[in-house]
C-alpha cells in the first residue's frame, strides 16, 4: 500500500503560515492570515482559537472573547478552548463565567 499524501489545502497553507507568523512573534501579518482563514472558513477551529489568544495577547478582550467562545463551539469544548476563554472572561472581569469556562477545561 502506498502513502499517498494530498496536497495542502490553500486554507491550511494559510493557516499553517498564520500560526509560524504567530510564533515568530509577526501578530499584525499572523491576525490578517488568521481573518483571510476564517472568511474562507467561519468555523476553523484553530483559526478561531488562536486568533483569539492573539487578541488576548494584545489586550483585545473584547474582540477576542467572541471567537474563543466559537471555538470551544466548534471544537466541542476542548479543554485548550475552554482554559483560554477561561483566560479572556477573567481579563473582562467576569469572575463567574471565567470560573465555569476553567472548570471545564478541569473536566
Amino acid at each position: 500500500m502506498r502513502n499517498e499524501h494530498k496536497p495542502a489545502s490553500a486554507s491550511q497553507r494559510l493557516f499553517a503560515d498564520a500560526v509560524s507568523s504567530l510564533q515568530s512573534g509577526k501578530l499584525s501579518e499572523a491576525e490578517q492570515a488568521f481573518r483571510k482563514v476564517l472568511k474562507k472558513q467561519p468555523d476553523h477551529p484553530g483559526a478561531l482559537n488562536l486568533l483569539g489568544v492573539l487578541l488576548t495577547r494584545q489586550g483585545r478582550f473584547d474582540e477576542a472573547e467572541p471567537h474563543i467562545r466559537r471555538a470551544t463551539v466548534v471544537t466541542a469544548g476542548s479543554d485548550a478552548t475552554f482554559y483560554n476563554h477561561g483566560l479572556v472572561l477573567k481579563s473582562l472581569d467576569r469572575p463567574l463565567e471565567a470560573l465555569d469556562a476553567f472548570s471545564r477545561a478541569l473536566a
